[in-house]
């Protein structure tokens, strides 16, 4: 989610994670951009950047007004100490999208892992796995052992849990059919045929020119993936038909605005007579059992079978639909551009939806909790780690107390959550 310009910021907003609110201010939960730190870690997923942890400096404590205390002003002839918040070991989780460059604060929906530094963090299977490290006992060294003093340094503390977060959305498929009937298409004029995706229950589409269709309720928090389009249409000459079908748009491809209508048209069949342009005056015959997907091998313009069975690429992108939300009216128009006496009839249509979270969801998992101490590293900071065919390989590192460094081996198997020890 785009951030506000910091010339440009605004009091009191609460980060949501959703795509209603059009940016993020930077409060105290969810700032511009991370804050100076060492120890973090750094891993890619999906093509993002994730950074996780670290010890920090903290933020400045005005986060959208600036006064003269942000920066540390004279009062008394006595020098003012600036102010910072969150100065201390870190458990957060920034993404970097280098597109747009551009840093999020992500919010996790679970449980986070403690804070740490000098841990080790890898992607494994398209998920962040993050290992051990080290905090310190707050308010260690005081006249009382108990307090806790944010940025006081005290004892460290050395770590041996594993956590994984899940960056992934999760996906779902729906495919609406409509109805069957059988409607005739005007010569010289164009059918219309409806689907009503909504969000509270089923609808049928009716009314003059329109073909009666069945709807289907889908969740108000998902997106379409991607989307697909079945035809089954009779006509003696496909060469004199288009069909067009009319969602939502058009995309601006801005998660912070809803297209403005249902209204917008992607051709799908543009006149083709199945001779794939080999032959002049060619008329093609019926879609018979016709798939439109912008993943198919060849394209509608391309097909050199007269009865078009199978899956072909329309002539406009169906993409121009992705990341939108389905609901709504969607609606197929069929037009037959010659009178000539040949009628086509369509007998029905069909949406085949794959859909995500609109808003990614973001999910910490603990590993490995039911392994033995004996059977696990033990707690460490500063290990080096690396991936290999499926299993993470972690040697060394420092312990204490006393302060030790490490020399042993170890391999991490994740579809079993099990530590073998190899040296």
């Amino acid at each position: 989610r785009p951030h506000y310009d910091p010339v440009a910021q605004t009091r009191n907003p609460l980060p949501r994670n959703d795509s209603d609110r059009l940016s993020d201010p930077p409060t105290g939960d969810r700032q511009v951009a991370p804050s100076p730190r060492r120890g973090h870690s750094l891993s890619v997923i999906y093509g993002h950047v994730y950074l996780f942890g670290g010890l920090t400096e903290g933020y400045d404590c005005n986060s959208a007004i600036t006064d003269s205390l942000r920066y540390g002003s004279p009062y008394a002839g006595l020098s003012v100490e600036q102010c910072r918040a969150l100065s201390d070991e870190s458990n957060e989780v920034w993404r970097y999208s280098p597109v747009p460059n551009m840093w999020e604060k992500v919010l996790p929906s679970t449980a986070s892992p403690p804070a740490r530094e000098q841990h080790f963090g890898v992607t494994l299977d398209d998920k962040l796995i993050v290992f051990g490290g080290m905090c310190y006992v707050k308010g260690s060294g005081d006249e009382d052992d108990d307090a806790v003093v944010d940025g006081t340094a005290g004892t460290p503390e050395y770590l041996d849990d594993m956590w994984e977060l899940d960056v992934g959305r999760l996906s779902y498929t729906h495919s609406i059919t409509s109805e069957e009937y059988d409607m005739v298409i005007p010569e010289g004029g164009q059918a219309f045929m409806t689907m009503d995706v909504n969000r509270t229950g089923l609808k049928a589409g009716d009314g003059e020119g329109l073909g009666s269709s069945q709807g289907s309720e889908i969740a108000d928090g998902l997106c379409i993936a991607d989307i697909d389009v079945s035809v089954e249409l009779r006509h003696p000459c496909t060469r004199q038909v288009q069909l067009v079908l009319y969602g939502p748009g058009p995309n601006d491809y801005d998660a912070n605005f809803e297209p403005p209508a249902h209204a917008y048209p992607t051709v799908l069949f543009n006149y083709h007579d199945g001779t794939g342009g080999r032959t002049a005056g060619g008329c093609g015959r019926n879609l018979e059992g016709t798939t439109f997907d912008d993943d198919a091998d060849v394209g509608v313009h391309e097909a050199k079978s007269p009865g078009f069975d199978g899956s072909f690429r329309p002539f406009e992108k169906l993409s121009t639909y992705h990341n939108l939300r389905p609901h709504g009216q969607w609606a197929l128009g069929v037009y037959d551009r010659d009178t000539d006496g040949l009628t086509g009839v369509v007998s029905n249509w069909t949406i085949h939806l794959t859909m995500r979270e609109c808003d990614q969801t973001y999910h910490w998992t603990e590993l490995a909790t039911s392994v033995a101490a004996a059977d696990r590293p033990s707690a460490r900071a500063r290990p080096a780690a690396v991936v290999v065919d499926g299993s993470i390989f972690m040697y060394g590192g420092m312990s204490g107390a006393p302060r030790t460094v490490l020399s042993d081996l170890w391999r991490f198997d994740r579809s079993e959550q099990t530590w073998t020890k190899l040296s």
